[in-house]
């Protein structure tokens, strides 16, 4: 069992897994040539990441500097998908959990492969008659977040927290 962490701390979770969501943010612009086409100019994209939970008690977060650059170590897994045997994840991967793989078949079954690592780049074992990989891993951050908010209603805790990539 992988546990949510934020600067070396567990986050706590008494009444189940709290909720993260991923939303891409980016220096994207979409401009028109001369001609009208639409172009869409990149030129960086991050993550900002919610996290939200309840429980009996808060986070737990009090003791975490939150005005440094902080470790966040996911429990929701990203997945790429790919034709080739080797790809480039898009984060850092936990150093507690392993990659993997499976390969989507003609016949529509799904077979876990091994993939090995170096660096983000992840080099798949080929299986016979594998249309598709998809790669999945649980992700680590350097993010900068400022302490949650939380609620009491009733007798739970709710707390909600941001961070964004750095």
């Amino acid at each position: 069992m992988y546990h949510l962490m934020l600067g070396g701390v567990r986050i706590a979770h008494q009444s189940g897994w709290p909720n993260v969501t991923y939303e891409p943010e980016g220096g994207t612009s979409s401009v028109r040539l001369s001609e009208g086409k639409l172009v869409e100019m990149s030129h960086w994209e991050k993550m900002r990441i919610s996290i939200s939970g309840s429980g009996l008690m808060g986070a737990g977060l009090e003791g975490v500097d939150f005005r440094s650059d902080l470790d966040l170590w996911s429990i929701k897994a990203m997945r790429l998908n790919t034709a080739s045997l080797t790809a480039t994840l898009t984060t850092e991967v936990r150093p507690d959990a392993p990659v993997w793989c499976d390969a989507l078949l003609e016949d529509g079954r799904e077979q876990r492969t091994p993939v090995t690592m170096d660096g983000r780049v992840a080099t798949i074992t080929p299986v016979a008659d594998a249309v598709q990989y998809s790669i999945g891993w649980l992700p680590r951050f350097t993010v900068r977040c400022r302490r949650p908010t939380e609620s009491s209603e009733t007798r739970t805790n709710d707390w909600q927290l941001i961070c964004l990539e750095v």
